[in-house]
């Protein structure tokens, strides 16, 4: 019986996740990259591993179930180059607190960790007082994917 052989356009955030699945499923996989490993735009994104502003609603469950594999298979096997932080959204006027909610509702009724919070980082600034708005996205965090 033959191995099923895929190929992954794309050593990013995404390919390198897929690729490293397949491959824990006993698959043969190519990884295609038009250049260096993480240099697209997870490079330009400081690979940022998150899943809270992707569209369409297909793209965001694939990043979704890629940041759910960071956290409990390929993230453990590369803790030190990996730290999750979290991600926190501030929105101080009302068109930025409009999308805001409406994100943060979308995420979270799709049981992506989204919550509103009251204070950024302990701290309550006159900013905030004024009626802006503080998102945080628990599960993200971001790597060293050149180190990798």
């Amino acid at each position: 019986m033959s191995t099923l052989h895929v190929t992954v356009v794309g050593a990013g955030f995404v390919g390198v996740t897929l690729a490293s699945a397949l491959v824990d499923r006993g698959c043969r996989v190519t990884l295609v990259a038009p250049s260096k490993a993480a240099d697209g735009a997870t490079g330009t994104s400081y690979e940022w591993l998150n899943s809270h502003r992707k569209k369409p609603d297909a793209y965001q469950a694939l990043n979704l179930l890629g940041l759910e594999h960071w956290h409990n298979e390929f993230g453990p096997a590369h803790a030190e180059h990996l730290t999750w932080s979290g991600h926190t959204a501030i929105a101080v006027n009302e068109i930025h607190r409009e999308i805001l909610t409406k994100r943060v509702q979308y995420l979270a009724g799709r049981g992506y960790p989204a919550e509103f919070v009251e204070t950024f980082d302990g701290l309550v600034s006159d900013t905030l007082r004024d009626g802006a708005l503080i998102a945080q996205f628990a599960s993200e965090g971001y790597c060293d994917a050149l180190a990798i």
